[in-house]
């Protein structure tokens, strides 16, 4: 294994901790201060780490990673760990089974949408950091045509 390849799987792994810590921290946190359910704070967590993606995406390609592969593994290790999907699913997966399907429908509907809608505006905030330049991101990585962000 050569140096590039041990210090990107320590950016995952470092991040990953990171992410997963500040889940749980958030979790906790959301649900005593809001009394709001484990179905409502998965979906704010996966709100916000949608934000994170597109802001740290956007943000740091243009200042400061000089390596896309570095920013490629710092954002799925840090979100990828930080956000949820599989309890997503499975609180969905749970909510299915109770006679309300507009609940888990509209759980999953808020949670790709406006997980999109997150992800966006996010950008626009790393480009406007940017002074509203284009950043390498915009010029190396296509979404559609086999490439991903993580």
């Amino acid at each position: 294994m050569n140096t590039y390849s041990v210090k990107l799987w320590s950016i995952i792994g470092i991040t990953g901790v990171l992410g997963a810590l500040c889940r749980w921290v958030i979790y906790l946190t959301l649900e005593q201060l809001l009394m709001v359910s484990s179905y409502v704070t998965t979906t704010i967590i996966n709100l916000t780490g949608c934000f994170a993606m597109g802001f740290l995406l956007e943000s740091l390609s243009h200042h400061f990673v000089s390596d896309q592969g570095y920013l490629k593994y710092l954002s799925s290790g840090f979100v990828g760990s930080y956000t949820t999907f599989s309890t997503a699913i499975a609180d969905s997966s749970i909510l299915f089974s109770g006679l309300n399907l507009l609940i888990p429908v509209f759980l999953l509907l808020c949670q790709t949408f406006l997980g999109l809608a997150a992800f966006r505006i996010a950008r626009g905030f790393g480009r406007t950091i940017n002074n509203g330049s284009r950043t390498r991101l915009d010029e190396t990585v296509s979404l559609g045509q086999g490439d991903s962000l993580v």
